[in-house]
């Protein structure tokens, strides 16, 4: 997922904005799952704490899909559709 999202931070512009913000987001889910494999919060704690960031995620990455920039395909290799994330809850 990082990679897809370095392409738009690469790529400047508006696309750059929104591969920061979804840098972001996904810096922090993977801040939470870190702190779950280091035993420091259990895992009913980092489903909450991911479910917090999920829904500016799926904004962000709406934005992108709506894009006048977005290249053909990019926003499809970047999923956390709802059926993923309700594994979480």
């Amino acid at each position: 997922m990082k990679r897809d999202v370095q392409v738009l931070i690469d790529a400047g512009g508006e696309p750059r904005l929104i591969g920061n913000r979804l840098m972001k987001h996904l810096h922090e889910v993977f801040h939470h799952w870190h702190r779950y494999l280091e035993g420091k919060i259990q895992w009913a704690t980092m489903q909450r704490n991911i479910l917090t960031v999920y829904y500016p995620l799926w904004e962000t990455l709406e934005v992108r899909q709506q894009s006048a920039h977005a290249p053909d395909g990019t926003h499809q290799n970047i999923d956390v559709s709802p059926i993923q994330m309700k594994d979480l809850a």
